[in-house]
């Protein structure tokens, strides 16, 4: 499943929000200002990513599996998911 952590004020969350639906591709999103426990999912997918977590800023970040995306790359994002 594909996490999405976004803000609502997010140009790039909005670009890749409306990719995702165009495409299908089932996601959860989260709004690390809005829902508490966002910021510290973020750091443990870091953790399992083998990243520091003190490394991610900004948003949006991509959770797909074990993988973490800073930033939105939609070539980046379907080559992960056809993995």
């Amino acid at each position: 499943m594909l996490r999405l952590y976004s803000a609502s004020w997010c140009g790039a969350c909005t670009k890749a929000r409306a990719f995702l639906k165009k495409k299908g591709i089932a996601f959860v999103e989260k709004d690390v200002e809005k829902e508490p426990s966002a910021r510290s999912e973020i750091a443990a997918a870091a953790k399992r990513a083998g990243i520091d977590p003190s490394r991610l800023s900004g948003v949006p970040i991509i959770v797909i599996g074990d993988r973490v995306l800073m930033g939105f790359d939609p070539e980046r994002v379907m080559r992960l998911l056809r993995r």
